[in-house]
């Protein structure tokens, strides 16, 4: 019986400091959820300009994504991660289709996650489908960084 509380005990200890290292981790995420208007602020006014014209002063990761969508949560802690880690040198921003659905149209977001890696100068790229973190970091330094 003193073995399974002691079990138990430690189990709890364990539980709780994953659950606090979690929720360390999302505190430290600089991802930022936008909507049509702030995309159209901060990168690109998709309403108003017919050529590309970048609006943001660092490179960045659009992310279209879903809640209910399985491979776009499964990036999600990537992103998470990555934002942490190029936090002086690009930003990460998030775009719900099924809460903006103007602008995942304007940009083909009908399979999703689609993601679109802006430069500061030269021609966005993007990607459907869900990368490993090692492909996300290629494209951070290929694209991004250059």
């Amino acid at each position: 019986m003193k073995l399974i509380r002691v079990i138990l005990a430690a189990f709890a200890v364990f539980v709780s400091t994953a659950c606090s290292m979690a929720q360390s981790n999302e505190a430290k995420s600089f991802v930022k959820h936008i909507d049509s208007q702030e995309f159209r602020t901060e990168i690109f006014d998709f309403v108003q300009e017919n050529t590309w014209k970048f609006k943001g002063n660092k490179p960045c990761i659009v992310d279209f994504y879903a809640t209910w969508c399985g491979p776009c949560r499964s990036i999600s802690p990537y992103l998470d991660e990555l934002s942490v880690r190029y936090k002086d040198q690009i930003n990460i921003y998030k775009v719900d289709v099924d809460k903006n659905k103007e602008l995942a149209q304007a940009f083909g977001a009908h399979s999703i996650p689609l993601l679109i890696f802006i430069p500061k100068f030269g021609e966005p790229q993007s990607n459907r489908g869900a990368l490993p973190k090692s492909e996300l970091e290629r494209a951070i330094n290929t694209v991004l960084l250059k």
